[in-house]
């Protein structure tokens, strides 16, 4: 099996069973630690390493979306570990959840499924 189409299989369900857990669970978002903020940093960082130290390749359209979300959890993972408690602050001040950003998640979680087992 290719590495984008691979990869899509596990990044799909997982994204879309994060966006839906993260919407029914935000409330636990904001009694949340700095530690707990900086682990899940570490956890994203490694997954969005190993993403881009298998699957570098920017063409075609179905591995370029594979590897962008691989840099985008790198990134998102290393922006928790810097700023622990700026990333909390923020979702401390938030009025609820970020329904577009969930929304979004879920849909790339969508369209990763449909590459992977489909396409």
């Amino acid at each position: 099996m290719a590495p984008t189409r691979l990869l899509a299989r596990i990044m799909g369900p997982t994204l879309l069973a994060l966006s839906a857990s993260e919407y029914q669970n935000w409330h636990v978002f904001p009694q949340s630690s700095p530690a707990v903020v900086l682990l899940n940093g570490t956890i994203l960082f490694v997954c969005g390493v190993g993403i881009v130290q298998d699957h570098n390749v920017w063409y075609p359209p179905k591995a370029l979306l594979v590897t962008a979300l691989g840099w985008s959890i790198l990134a998102l993972g290393l922006w928790r570990m810097a700023f622990p408690e700026y990333v909390l602050s923020t979702v401390q001040e938030s009025r609820g959840p970020p329904i577009g950003l969930l929304c979004g998640m879920g849909l790339v979680g969508g369209v990763l499924c449909t590459i992977g087992y489909w396409l």
